[in-house]
């Protein structure tokens, strides 16, 4: 008598594919561009040039005879503190579990639960390097849109006003941050870009030698400026600032200098330094399994001290309320 069926299908084992496959993927090359520092202690303090321009009262410099009257005055500065964040996340596992499927290299549960949560750690993070507010909570730092300052020059900060992209803000932005080392948008308003530059005959690339990717690898550009996106930038911020991550239809585009270089010469105090991450180890790091009281179950914990600083204030340009329409000249 021959098989049944249900005899094959009892001698059959169906084929699992070893790991989770990924569908929740956001991009964001713009994190391995910006450098990164390790810091000890729980802040970080820079000092500033308090004013520029000719308006700085300590800049008494003058013409004068020989033997006449010296003047006379003292610079100051401004002191910024940045304090760390504490980014945090906790999973519990089954202790039978681990036991059963818990070999971290052939894709166990304790090995899926590092990969998701540190996932979600770093997700978290990439939100808050775009729209963190600490003035609105504390326990978050302030990313690029709160650090972006219109005291210094109002061209550092231009806005649309709900209008597409126009390439005459973008040249008087890019004049401010003095020759950004990258632009930032999401893929919709690069893909406008692109349009534009495609149907005036100047699509182009720029080699990112200096941007900490690929030695080599090209970037669209605007001119010989790297452009790359962040999906952590939406395209429904409102069109305030700093902008609102929801509740609009808008977006932004940001020049970023990210060299650092001294003002004087090789011995100067005085320096431009770009955004900077800083943090007290290098990335997350877990702490467990962790017994936990009265249930069967281990506990693991994530943290990341983490914090963006922007000592020069110059480095950071923002265009915002940019709608999602073709490129304006």
């Amino acid at each position: 008598m021959s098989y049944t069926l249900a005899q094959v299908d009892a001698l059959t084992e169906d084929l699992l594919i070893q790991g989770v496959a990924e569908d929740v993927v956001k991009e964001n090359p713009i994190l391995g561009m910006i450098p990164a520092e390790n810091v000890t202690g729980k802040s970080v303090i820079s000092n500033r040039e308090s004013t520029t321009g000719s308006l700085a009262a300590w800049k008494t410099a003058t013409f004068t005879q020989i033997g006449g009257v010296l003047p006379e005055s003292t610079p100051s500065t401004t002191q910024v503190t940045t304090s760390l964040a504490q980014l945090v996340d906790s999973a519990k596992v089954a202790r039978f579990a681990i036991a059963v499927k818990g070999d971290v290299q052939t894709g166990g549960i304790e090995g899926f639960t590092h990969d998701e949560k540190i996932k979600a750690l770093f997700e978290t993070f990439q939100d808050a390097l775009m729209y963190g507010d600490n003035s609105s909570n504390s326990n978050e730092f302030s990313g690029l849109h709160k650090l972006v300052d219109n005291t210094l020059d109002t061209d550092l900060d231009i806005t649309e006003g709900t209008n597409p992209l126009n390439i005459s803000n973008l040249l008087q932005m890019s004049d401010a941050v003095r020759s950004p080392s990258v632009y930032v948008s999401n893929r919709r308003i690069r893909a406008r870009m692109a349009q534009a530059q495609y149907l005036g005959g100047t699509l182009g690339s720029a080699t990112a030698n200096n941007l900490n990717v690929n030695f080599g690898q090209q970037l669209d550009a605007f001119g010989t400026t790297p452009w790359t996106i962040s999906d952590f930038i939406t395209q429904t911020e409102t069109d305030v600032d700093p902008p609102v991550e929801t509740g609009g239809s808008h977006s932004s585009v940001f020049a970023l200098k990210l060299d650092d270089y001294t003002v004087m010469g090789p011995e100067s105090t005085l320096y431009a330094k770009g955004p900077t991450l800083i943090q007290s180890a290098e990335g997350p790091h877990v702490v467990g399994p962790l017994p936990v009281t009265g249930e069967s179950n281990v506990e693991f914990q994530y943290y990341w001290f983490v914090a963006l600083i922007v000592p020069s204030r110059r480095t950071v340009g923002r265009i915002r309320g940019v709608t999602d329409a073709a490129v304006a000249a």
